[in-house]
């Protein structure tokens, strides 16, 4: 399916960041996508049956798995999967299909330098005062997920321009 969901006009802030409960990331859909265009998307019943499937507090609706897997590939978010696997304590790392040319190999080289760099900013903001509060770890937390990510993805695109080339005999 493509991304064809757009965000509501009553919203049109970004996304939530990352949560780490699955249940609460379905819920913040509400506000970031137009819920008439994704019920009619996924194959909902109703607009107010998926609104209640998205409420946490709804004791007669529970959004399946198959419907938060429709609504993660229709509208292409992927933060349900996120929070599931940060509740985990684990990432999710993008497969790179193709090698990348290398123009994109570098770009990605310097977008996690970037991202290392930002997260090392954070650490140290954190630390100058001697305390590091919950925000501060939130923060910390954040970063280091963007700067992993980045790194993962720099070894995937690697390994895909792997080819043969004689004999290896240091493997």
């Amino acid at each position: 399916m493509t991304n064809l969901i757009q965000f509501s006009k009553a919203n049109l802030r970004n996304p939530v960041g990352v949560l780490t409960c699955p249940v609460a990331a379905a819920a913040t859909f509400t506000n970031d996508y137009n819920i008439t265009q994704l019920t009619e998307q996924i194959g909902c019943r109703s607009n107010k049956t998926l609104l209640a499937k998205l409420n946490n507090d709804s004791d007669f609706h529970h959004l399946t798995l198959e419907e938060a897997r429709r609504i993660t590939a229709v509208t292409g978010d992927l933060r349900i999967l996120k929070a599931w696997a940060c509740g985990l304590d684990h990432q999710l790392i993008p497969a790179v299909p193709v090698a990348p040319s290398d123009e994109e190999f570098s770009d990605q080289l310097l977008l996690m330098a970037q991202r290392i760099g930002t997260f090392s900013a954070s650490m140290l903001e954190a630390r100058a005062d001697g305390v590091i509060t919950k925000a501060d770890l939130a923060e910390i937390k954040r970063h280091a997920a963007k700067a992993i990510e980045s790194i993962m993805q720099l070894e995937l695109e690697c390994e895909a321009q792997v080819r043969d080339w004689g004999t290896d005999t240091d493997v």
